[in-house]
């Protein structure tokens, strides 16, 4: 009988024992709540805000602050004094002029010699022409005349080195040419050479005087040439006469 239990008493039992494991699931969640509570409690996080900022020290309590060294600044000049400034403004404004080098002086070019100037006259257009060739290619200046009255006209416009004349020319020949040659003051030192085709005027020619020369037609270009050479040297070394201007070409 001792291990009888009644039914009411068992029944007891088993509601006490529910009880019990509803009374502590209720204790832990509440005891979960509380700890969700003070974990996320705005007035815990106010107060912990609270003691941050007492912790700081405020302004008054701070330590006098050290003053920073003072760094001595360079002194600007004084202001000009308003005499002096125009003077100092016009050396600014004045241009500076460098130093100009010494040039060394420039040789002067010297002045080409003179071409030599010859006179042909023939009334032949083929002596003229081999005559001035001859004497072009050994670098003269030629003029051409085809008697003595166009001849006395040249002799009267410019100077000539040399004269080279027919004998036997029409309106005036070569011997009247000559003779007026040495007739006048501005051509009287004018060397002259004498071209003829007729043997029988070699007598008359030595009678004339002023002629340098005498050229049978035709002649050697070698000698014609020395003695143009020569007669154009010795008219250099004579003092001039009168200058008259050169022609054109």
């Amino acid at each position: 009988m001792s291990g009888f239990i009644p039914s009411n008493l068992l029944e007891l039992r088993n509601q006490v024992e529910d009880d019990y494991i509803t009374y502590v699931c209720v204790f832990f969640v509440l005891l979960i709540i509380c700890a969700l509570f003070l974990y996320f409690n705005p007035l815990d996080r106010k107060d912990q805000a609270d003691d941050d900022e007492k912790a700081e020290p405020s302004e008054d309590n701070q330590p006098p602050a050290v003053p920073a060294p003072r760094i001595a600044m360079p002194q600007q000049p004084a202001a000009a004094s308003p005499e002096v400034q125009p003077r100092q403004l016009r050396r600014q404004l004045e241009p500076r002029t460098e130093p100009q080098l010494q040039q060394r002086p420039q040789p002067q070019p010297q002045p080409e010699p003179q071409q030599a100037r010859i006179l042909v006259v023939d009334d032949s257009a083929v002596v003229r022409a081999k005559l001035g060739r001859l004497l072009e290619s050994a670098g003269y200046a030629v003029w051409h005349a085809g008697n003595g009255v166009q001849a006395e006209i040249l002799l009267g416009k410019s100077a000539f080195d040399l004269l080279i004349t027919d004998l036997e020319m029409p309106e005036m020949d070569g011997f009247q040419l000559i003779a007026a040659v040495r007739g006048s003051i501005a051509t009287e030192n004018l060397p002259i050479i004498a071209i003829t085709g007729h043997d029988e005027l070699h007598t008359r020619v030595n009678a004339c005087e002023g002629i340098y020369g005498l050229f049978r037609k035709p002649w050697n270009d070698r000698e014609m040439l020395r003695r143009v050479g020569l007669l154009v040297q010795l008219h250099h070394m004579q003092p001039a006469t009168e200058a008259l201007p050169a022609l054109p070409h």
